[in-house]
């Protein structure tokens, strides 16, 4: 997979970068994440502040135009970003796996 970044938009009042740019890739469409670790790579900022908005695939092309936004803080990308139920329920499930963890370690010392 192979990112190519066309344009960059410094939105400083919200606090974060607007990115587009076009992904090459072989096989399946690469998903969100896929995309948000290798913008963190390339981009050089932590991968929990980029949130990917759309992947645009060219028909019958190896090749997908993105919008992401790149957040300066953990605390503008909370503020700013829509929070929908599936992602509140992935939050929870993850949440309850860390107490467990947390428990189980508690429990072996």
């Amino acid at each position: 997979m192979e990112v190519t970044i066309n344009q960059k938009k410094d939105n400083v009042l919200v606090g974060r970068v607007e990115v587009q740019g076009l992904v090459q890739f072989t096989g399946a469409t690469p998903d969100n994440l896929q995309l948000v670790e290798s913008l963190a790579k390339q981009l050089k900022a932590p991968s929990s502040n980029i949130v990917v908005k759309t992947i645009h695939t060219n028909f019958s092309r190896s090749d997908a135009a993105f919008f992401a936004y790149v957040y300066a803080d953990e605390n503008s990308r909370r503020k700013y970003e829509r929070v929908t139920k599936h992602l509140r329920k992935k939050m929870e499930e993850a949440s309850k796996k860390e107490a467990e963890e947390k428990k189980a370690a508690e429990a072996a010392a």
